[in-house]
């Protein structure tokens, strides 16, 4: 299975699939907010994105 990173491309996914798996995007925004006190708002953020375009989608 391919990774998924852009909310575009889940959106399109979606439409076709029960879900699309996010997990290794979420932890890839993990990693480059490591260091940054606001790493979990980023992370909240991305989630936030996520669903609201599968949501509309």
């Amino acid at each position: 299975m391919a990774a998924l990173f852009t909310g575009q491309r889940d959106i399109i996914i979606c439409d076709m699939a029960d879900g699309v798996i996010v997990g290794s995007a979420i932890v890839k925004r993990i990693a480059s907010h490591q260091q940054d006190p606001a790493m979990i708002g980023h992370v909240a953020e991305f989630v936030r994105s996520l669903k609201s375009a599968m949501a509309t989608g």
